[in-house]
């Protein structure tokens, strides 16, 4: 039987792959945390049914004293003993660092383990164009100055721009907020009423 996990990572790589979505966008992003939540979740109800299934089966459980502790504290005394450990189960899950599955490599990462800045780059020029003409360049990259070096390189957004009436004061980067695309080049002819 499949899992509700795999059926989302079935609907993810299905927008990814036939609708080309980029996997980039925010909503993919959290439409991936979501995926895991709900494969962490099953996974512990599967270690749960797991449990059960050795317990019937006559897994030993320790004897416990029930009129000198209260039931809270027996399971995670009976926990820590059945483990073999002094240490509470929950601290070393709450220890683990979310991971995910690079579908690329298939190696697993943990999430988000090293976000490079997103920055949009504007070239604007006021004196020339209609007014409101701008032609804008969402990217990924370490420094603002990086950034604007890699929209410069990048004929999609040049192409938009007068080689000969390039000012450099007129480009601007500012990090991407809302929703956006990573590698999105937008141009916006402006209005020649205004």
């Amino acid at each position: 039987m499949t899992k509700d996990s795999e059926h989302l990572q079935w609907l993810h790589d299905r927008f990814v792959e036939h609708f080309g979505v980029s996997e980039n966008t925010d909503y993919l992003i959290r439409f991936r945390k979501i995926i895991r939540e709900i494969g962490i979740q099953e996974q512990s109800f599967q270690d749960y049914l797991d449990f059960i299934a050795g317990k019937s089966q006559g897994v030993h459980q320790p004897d416990v004293d029930n009129t000198s502790t209260p039931p809270a504290k027996q399971g995670e005394e009976w926990a820590n003993e059945y483990k073999g450990e002094d240490k509470d189960w929950k601290d070393e899950v709450l220890e683990k660092e979310p991971v995910y599955q690079d579908l690329d490599t298939g190696k697993l990462n943990t999430l988000f383990e090293n976000l490079v800045p997103t920055w949009t780059i504007r070239y604007e020029d006021p004196t020339r164009g209609n007014k409101g003409e701008a032609v804008y360049y969402t990217i990924s990259a370490n420094t603002e100055d990086e950034a604007k070096t890699l929209a410069l390189a990048n004929p999609e957004f040049t192409q938009h721009i007068l080689p000969e009436h390039f000012e450099k004061r007129y480009l601007t980067a500012f990090e991407a907020s809302g929703n956006y695309v990573i590698g999105k080049v937008e141009y916006f002819e402006g209005d020649p009423r205004l």
